[in-house]
């Protein structure tokens, strides 16, 4: 699989010196205990994980998911998104099959008739012809 369950990897923050405590210890000794992987280091988006918590200059990817190995491929996607509300963003992840959507239908699409009054819209498309 190639992933594995680093803890604050150099990648995991923009601040150059390390820091540990004992909450971070118990944390370590948690997931080496329990061989808990971090879901985002397993998926192939692989390095493209964003920060997740933002502190003046300071970035860290402190907000994770850890699943066994077990659980690591029901795993379908993994996202960070920023809230309003927080210095942390929320981190989301999918697990298990995709749900079936309804297929794109070319019968159910129509213009909305106001966008032919548009002045934007009809300069876009006067551009695109």
């Amino acid at each position: 699989m190639g992933c594995q369950s680093p803890f604050l990897s150099p990648e995991d923050t923009t601040s150059s010196s390390p820091y540990k405590d004992a909450s971070t210890e118990l944390l370590v000794e948690i997931v080496d205990e329990f061989g808990f992987l971090d879901v985002a280091e397993c998926l192939e988006s692989g390095r493209d994980v964003s920060f997740t918590h933002f502190q003046g200059t300071s970035h860290a990817r402190l907000d994770r998911i850890y699943a066994s190995l077990e659980l690591i491929p029901k795993f379908k996607g993994y996202r960070v998104d920023p809230v309003s509300f927080s210095d942390h963003c929320m981190v989301k992840s999918s697990v298990g099959p995709r749900r079936q959507g309804t297929a794109f239908s070319w019968n159910l699409w129509k213009l909305n008739a106001k966008l032919l009054n548009d002045e934007t819209f009809i300069d876009a498309v006067k551009k695109k012809i």
